[in-house]
């Protein structure tokens, strides 16, 4: 016996093995764009932050092994604020622009420091009130900007969630958070460029896509 399909049927059936074809097509996507994960040790033992370079007198000489337990401080301290991996990168890359890790005095144009320790915190801004010890203790200091970032990230967070980079997370987090004189102007791609220039196995990687 011969069936006759109506040919609507078969748009209709076409157009749901489509759809379907998509979906699995965005899913293996996503599949594959999660699958970056990132030894957290191997990075850091590969950047500047493990190297000596030269730096302005404002930031102390400090060693490489200090430098590094001031990162994994802030990868601590970002978990534990349920932050994720991605962001915190961009943070770090920024505590490294500031201060190369350090609990460095800096921004003295009024001639005296006003801005201190890893996210070199401002005493005018997310360092008002705060005592300079608080501010060059690494973990006060990691911990302040944290909060700061939970007040004022929601454009960090959109750009993560859309797929920005890493490098794009750095320059948002320059911008909205460390907020530095050139904030709306040039901030935000010299800190996206720092990013490249300290993480450039990782800098154009979806920052959303990354776990260590």
């Amino acid at each position: 016996m011969n069936f006759a399909i109506p040919a609507i049927g078969l748009v209709s059936a076409a157009f749901i093995l489509a759809q379907r074809f998509r979906r699995s097509k965005s899913t293996t996507a996503n599949d594959e764009r999660a699958s970056h994960r990132v030894d957290f040790d191997e990075l850091i033992a590969g950047s500047t932050i493990n190297k000596r370079i030269s730096s302005p007198p404002q930031i102390p000489k400090t060693s490489a092994s200090n430098r590094t337990m001031n990162a994994n401080i802030v990868k601590r301290e970002f978990e534990r604020a349920n932050i994720p991996f991605g962001i915190m990168l961009g943070a770090l890359v920024n505590a490294q622009y500031e201060s190369r890790m350090t609990a460095a005095l800096g921004d003295d144009s009024s001639g005296a420091p006003h801005a201190f320790g890893l996210f070199q915190l401002n005493t005018g801004g997310a360092g008002r009130g705060m005592s300079r010890s608080d501010m060059l203790d690494p973990v006060i200091n990691t911990q302040t900007i944290i909060q700061d970032y939970q007040r004022n990230g929601s454009p960090i967070r959109s750009a993560y969630e859309t797929g920005a980079s890493v490098a794009t997370v750095a320059g948002l987090f320059g911008k909205y958070i460390e907020r530095p004189a050139d904030r709306e102007t040039t901030a935000a791609s010299k800190r996206s460029k720092y990013a490249r220039e300290l993480f450039p196995s990782i800098a154009d990687l979806p920052a959303e896509d990354l776990y260590t």
